[in-house]
């Protein structure tokens, strides 16, 4: 569900030259994919789409790590906000029978919603996420309560997601979960049937996805990939949410890359919409957003139709370039998203299919080390950043996140002296870095140097005059010294 600036790259490319892929461009792909796997940023399925016929078709690592259990084809990946896409069709779809209209509000098909915000917002302000309401995810006690909530949607959203508008509707774009979150509740309203039996119905019997639905923590569900995060600590189990409740028709949907693909095709074509409708459901308003998905064109004028999907342990991505008729379907089971987008990889496969030779990937410097880090212990990690930070094979763009995350993940596992020589290294490369500077003397006063965490509180003071931990932490090493 979870989503980060995409499609903004493709507006400094011109792609030129043919878009046949030949055994050579065959080959190429594949190596693409093999690379970003060998630096820890793909771990999934790959299918290419050209002309609605697949043209490169493959699967990468394991579905399950612990077992050793590969990915294949039939394996079911979590998409995320790719959900988006089916909960705006099955609006469209309602809309199109005559049972909604777009600029009806909120209130209109869910009168228990709040009417203060609930009647300024329309339907077609929730689908191009204009609403101005609050994301609901971003809520700090999201990750740790809200993401497992047993409360059935209308429950969920009563409590929820009945928020405060931060703009008024329809002056701006902010990508926001509580909108489709709402939208699925509607879907409910009109159809007087679960969003589940909706989406299955309307959409997914019509369009042949028999691998395709709404997950659930507890159903059992064959061939389903485990979600992974690769962290700290090299690659760990992902925490399993409650999909069905905490992302439900903003994220909580399952999937392969062949029945995207069939979705895809159901898109192009009029099984679903008329004309009419899929004008709409494909014309882009603020943000470049249409309706569950993203539609920008490239510098030479070429159209890009897409979105991303993130969920605990899931990264996804669906991207077409119309003039081309090329459809990239990328589906991780590693959080590759959170490490690097997985739009850089279908970027990639254009390129090649293109004739264009692809970028070679960076390894990230949270990768570099943590591999360091496992095999050789801390001391050889804090050497091998000194070698790589300059070096034009790396991507060290979030080294100061990374070792000062690190460094106090060492720290809150009470690895003292370890946290100690990570954020050391970590002031020395950023002094500017007030929260940095804050970890090392929260790790030196950890380990009873008082006098050295006084003084690098005092340099986050200079920094951020006022701030109050440092203030706090001040007072207390001063009593005791005493």
């Amino acid at each position: 569900m979870k989503q980060g600036v995409v499609f903004l790259f493709l507006s400094v490319f011109y792609f030129t030259g043919s878009a046949q892929l030949s055994k050579e461009k065959i080959q190429k792909v594949d190596a693409l994919l093999r690379s970003y796997g060998a630096i820890k940023q793909f771990n999934g399925n790959v299918l290419v789409v050209q002309k609605g016929k697949p043209v490169f078709s493959k699967s990468y690592g394991y579905a399950d790590f612990e077992w050793s259990l590969p990915n294949d084809k039939d394996t079911k990946f979590r998409i995320g906000s790719i959900t988006k896409q089916f909960t705006a069709m099955l609006i469209m779809q309602l809309k199109q029978q005559g049972k909604l209209h777009l600029d009806s509000t909120v209130t209109t098909y869910l009168p228990w919603y709040r009417k203060e915000t609930g009647d300024s917002i329309t339907i077609r302000h929730l689908l191009m996420h204009t609403s101005g309401l609050k994301n609901y995810t971003e809520r700090p006690d999201f990750r740790y309560t809200l993401a497992f909530s047993n409360l059935d949607p209308r429950a969920f959203a009563e409590k929820y997601c009945q928020l405060d508008l931060e703009f008024k509707p329809g002056t701006k774009f902010k990508y926001c979960n509580t909108d489709y979150y709402l939208l699925g509740l509607i879907v409910e309203a009109i159809s007087g049937k679960t969003y589940a039996q909706a989406l299955q119905e309307m959409i997914l019997d019509k369009v042949g996805m028999k691998h395709t639905g709404m997950d659930s923590i507890a159903s059992l569900l064959p061939k389903r990939a485990k979600g992974y995060e690769y962290g700290f600590y090299g690659y760990e189990n992902a925490t399993p949410i409650n999909m069905a409740s905490s992302t439900y028709a903003a994220g909580a949907m399952y999937s392969t890359a062949g029945d995207l693909m069939r979705w895809q095709k159901a898109l192009e074509g009029a099984l679903l919409l008329n004309e009419v409708n899929k004008k709409i459901y494909f014309t882009p308003g603020l943000g470049n957003y249409a309706l569950g998905l993203y539609v920008t064109k490239t510098k030479d004028g070429k159209t890009v139709i897409g979105h991303p999907g993130g969920i605990n342990g899931f990264a996804s991505f669906m991207i077409r370039f119309v003039e081309d008729s090329i459809v990239v379907i990328l589906l991780d089971n590693t959080a590759a998203v959170r490490r690097v987008s997985l739009d850089n990889i279908s970027l990639g496969i254009y390129s090649i299919m293109m004739g264009i030779s692809p970028e070679t990937p960076k390894t990230p410097v949270a990768v570099a080390l943590t591999e360091t880090y496992l095999q050789k212990g801390v001391e050889a990690m804090t050497a091998r950043y000194q070698a790589i930070k300059l070096d034009m094979n790396y991507d060290v763009s979030k080294a100061n996140t990374h070792l000062n995350n690190f460094g106090y993940d060492l720290l809150t596992k009470r690895r003292v002296k370890e946290s100690l020589m990570v954020l050391k290294l970590a002031v020395q490369e950023f002094p500017e870095s007030a929260n940095t500077l804050d970890s090392y003397a929260e790790a030196l006063l950890a380990d009873g140097q008082y006098k050295p965490a006084m003084e690098y509180y005092e340099r986050v003071l200079k920094l951020e005059p006022g701030n109050k931990n440092a203030i706090d932490q001040l007072e207390k090493i001063k009593i005791l010294m005493n």
